[in-house]
């Protein structure tokens, strides 16, 4: 357990203008892992709704940490974002199941698309 981070940013889906928005607060503006750690909120809903398999190893690893001490207050997302950041700066640093983080980062990857259906599931409320 630890001090709860300041929040430097957030994501939002407008599903209005059906856009993904990214805004990054003026403590963030510096620090690039920030705009890393949005991108995997939305790379997180992206698997929630794309990998049913990949979702419950992160759901089980979830449960694991919590039942270890995790801080209650982090939300499952969260904490894969942070580590996701982690994982980008330091690869193999973080009690991420490997398969995640290698799926996370090939979700994020220029060669890998995203199904239609899978963000129409992400944009509905």
């Amino acid at each position: 357990q630890g001090k709860r981070p300041i929040i430097r940013g957030t994501t939002s889906i407008d599903r209005d203008n059906e856009r993904i928005r990214i805004t990054i607060y003026d403590q963030g503006f510096g620090e690039s892992q920030v705009l890393t750690e949005e991108i995997y909120h939305i790379i997180f809903e992206i698997i929630r709704h794309s990998s049913p398999k990949i979702f419950e190893s992160i759901e089980k690893w979830y449960s694991h940490r919590l039942k270890k001490g995790l801080d209650l207050t982090w939300q499952i997302h969260e904490v894969f974002t942070e580590l996701m950041v982690q994982e980008e700066e330091c690869p193999g640093s973080t009690d991420l199941p490997r398969r995640v983080v290698k799926y996370a980062k090939k979700t994020f990857s220029t060669a890998n698309t995203v199904s239609e259906a899978v963000i129409e599931k992400i944009m509905s409320p």
